[in-house]
């Protein structure tokens, strides 16, 4: 019995030692797992405080002002100044300053007496051409005949003296006709038979001269004057070269015109032109539209009209670009001379992409925003437009629903990882 509980007593000795040993050897183990679990945990929290924070919101449309308008003026689409043609006296004015007139209406009358007498006239000298021009072939015919007859006539005068000069030869070889009567003779056939010649030369003449082409050109000729004369008498009716307004009447009944004065001056209302003069930005805004809305302060509703032009390039003297309308007026609400408001924009070209002025990163001339995909920070450079108190229009760049940072910018970098603030 003694034996056993020694025994038992030794066993339970060394279990207890060996439970002390793994007990010592759990804490070691223990004690030696604590500080790497927390290393890791200092390093996460490290790297946590070395990511930036940021803020952002979504871009968006916002409205950046009012539509843009240009005053312009109202002028006319077309002026035409008429001047008179011709001296003579003004004989009567059928038109006041201010009233419409159709195109080819007479507005000032002069007095046409002379050019009647020259228009008579003409007309006289073409019925003569056309008489002669009508019997051109026969008077052709006569007047070579007579000259065929002529000559006839002469070729048997100078053989008549040539048979008489034969027989005078004769006579005076037998005495009976002196020396002196035959001289005379031979002279006077030979002064024929020049004569003859001659005749002859001119024959040949009238016939290469006297040809049925003379009585046409005198005919065209007669024409000619006949039509000058009709336009002259033209020139004694003044008349409105275009349909408008009449502006200018300098004339007055018994006045004398000379070629050159002035007359009177025609607009043409229908369709009238709106004339603006555009800086940089206002050219821009316009350019590539087709139709602007415009209004005549407190006189009529705006209205549409046509872009008529718009200068490519600046004018060097008032640095300013050119703008014309065209517009209808068959009614005549407008007249020259009206200031009208041109609305270069509408409403809706107000409502732009624009970002907080204040998220925008500045370097010399280049501007930059910074958008989160993700976690990660994207560097965009954009091209800026209007400012609307903290707003800013962007032109490119940038869409509509990206996220914009709005804080912390300025210390970040491009493809930079940052933490969205909570």
């Amino acid at each position: 019995m003694k034996l056993w509980g020694n025994t038992q007593g030794r066993a339970a000795m060394r279990i207890g030692a060996m439970g002390a040993l793994a007990l010592s050897a759990a804490l070691v183990a223990g004690c030696s797992l604590q500080p790497a679990a927390a290393d890791d945990t200092q390093q996460t929290e490290q790297a946590a405080e070395q990511m930036k924070i940021v803020r952002t919101e979504k871009i968006g449309k916002t409205k950046i002002g009012e539509p843009m308008e240009q005053v312009a003026d109202v002028v006319a689409s077309v002026q035409i100044d008429v001047f008179a043609k011709t001296s003579a006296e003004v004989e009567a004015i059928l038109k006041k300053r201010g009233d419409r007139v159709e195109a080819g209406e007479t507005i000032i009358q002069l007095k046409q007496d002379d050019a009647l007498l020259a228009l008579q006239s003409a007309e006289l000298g073409l019925r003569s051409a056309q008489r002669t021009y009508s019997t051109g072939d026969q008077e052709i015919a006569n007047q070579k005949l007579q000259m065929k007859n002529q000559i006839a006539r002469m070729e048997q005068q100078v053989k008549d003296l040539q048979e008489n000069y034969n027989l005078m030869l004769n006579e005076f070889e037998l005495g009976n006709v002196t020396q002196r009567e035959l001289d005379q003779t031979e002279t006077n056939l030979k002064l024929l038979q020049s004569d003859l010649d001659l005749l002859k030369k001119q024959q040949t003449a009238m016939d290469a001269k006297l040809t049925f082409e003379q009585y046409e050109i005198q005919l065209k000729q007669a024409q000619l004057q006949y039509e000058q004369a009709e336009r002259q008498m033209e020139n004694y009716n003044i008349t409105a070269p275009i349909s408008g307004l009449l502006t200018e009447l300098p004339l007055e009944v018994a006045m004398t015109t000379q070629p050159g004065t002035k007359a009177l001056q025609v607009v043409q209302t229908d369709p009238l032109k709106i004339k603006a003069e555009l800086t940089q930005s206002a050219a821009d805004a316009v350019r590539g539209k087709t139709e602007l809305m415009f209004y005549v302060p407190g006189t009529t509703e705006p209205a549409s009209a046509k872009v008529a032009f718009l200068s490519p390039v600046m004018n060097s003297a008032t640095k300013s670009y050119t703008l014309e309308l065209e517009v209808p007026n068959k009614e005549n609400k407008l007249m020259p001379g009206m200031k009208a408001q041109v609305l270069l924009s509408e409403e809706e070209d107000q409502v732009v992409v624009a970002v907080p002025t204040s998220s925008i990163v500045r370097e010399g001339s280049e501007n930059y925003v910074f958008i989160l995909k993700g976690d990660i920070v994207e560097r965009r450079q954009v091209e800026l437009g209007r400012i609307n108190e903290t707003m800013q229009e962007v032109l490119s760049g940038v869409a509509e629903g990206e996220d914009l940072v709005i804080s912390g910018q300025h210390q970040l970098s491009d493809q930079e990882k940052v933490q969205l603030a909570k």
